[in-house]
């Protein structure tokens, strides 16, 4: 897909990549973990302190009807009444528990089915893509949609620039929890300009990619999912200067790339 990334992509995501991207996910994983974890507290607290409050009134009014001489009559009906105060405090409380766990939980995710997904990473070596993403179930995403190649190379491995309109489709699969594995495939049209022989070289060609992530939700609708991956060329109709090899199985090794995938997917 960018076999520039064996050298100049490579050295300048790796950098880019691990230095910021990571560390900002991981800080923004932190925050919605203690969030997460504080909205039950918070609501207990309130609860809590609903009942305290309750109590405290309670025995304000029992000392003041027995200091002027209120009937017994009087003090048992007002006794009643504060505990009935105070188990409707404490059923608000509860139910502000309940409300906040119930808001915590529908926070991490919508109820539509599809999103929209981008790289945070890809841009860096000039690659564009937004893809469209269904939920086919609670561990499988379905994913497609385009992506431009702009990528540009002056190393030792396919040496010129690329023109690629591409099809970007792929499989996603959560085997635990916000953990997941991806499959994506890259069909595309690529007008590629060699440096070498300064020629054209059009045709179709497939790249597939695999990813292993981990999804880190922002509310309701977004999200950050971390994948980094390997990726490698499986096909191509008009090979380019410098990819004639003896073997299909050594120019698969030989172009074996490394791709730091970081995802921003908005839930709609």
């Amino acid at each position: 897909m960018f076999p520039n990334s064996r050298y100049t992509m490579k050295k300048k995501m790796e950098k880019q990549f691990f230095g910021v991207a990571v560390d900002r996910s991981g800080i923004l994983a932190g925050l919605m973990l203690t969030l997460i974890l504080l909205t039950p507290l918070a609501g207990f607290a309130t609860g809590f302190v609903a009942s305290e409050n309750v109590n405290r009134e309670r025995t304000g009014y029992v000392e003041y009807t027995e200091e002027t001489t209120a009937t017994t009559e009087v003090t048992e009906m007002s006794t009643g009444a504060f505990r009935t105060a105070e188990a409707t405090a404490i059923s608000i409380g509860a139910a502000t528990i309940s409300t906040d766990n119930a808001e915590a939980t529908a926070a991490s995710t919508s109820s539509s089915p599809w999103s929209l997904e981008t790289s945070l990473t890809f841009h860096i070596v000039n690659i564009y893509m937004l893809k469209a993403t269904y939920r086919y179930s609670d561990r499988v995403e379905l994913g497609i949609g385009p992506a431009y190649q702009n990528w540009k190379n002056e190393d030792q491995s396919f040496i010129g620039q690329a023109h690629a309109y591409t099809l970007v489709m792929s499989y996603r699969y959560y085997f635990w929890r916000k953990f997941n594995v991806e499959l994506e495939l890259w069909p595309a049209w690529n007008n590629f300009k060699s440096f070498i022989d300064d020629n054209t070289y059009r045709g179709l060609e497939l790249w597939v990619e695999y990813k292993l992530g981990y999804r880190v939700d922002m509310g309701r609708r977004f999200n950050i999912n971390v994948q980094p991956g390997i990726g490698h060329p499986v096909w191509m109709q008009n090979k380019w200067p410098g990819v004639d090899y003896d073997n299909h199985l050594k120019f698969i090794l030989d172009e074996l790339i490394f791709v730091p995938q970081v995802l921003l997917g908005y839930r709609f």
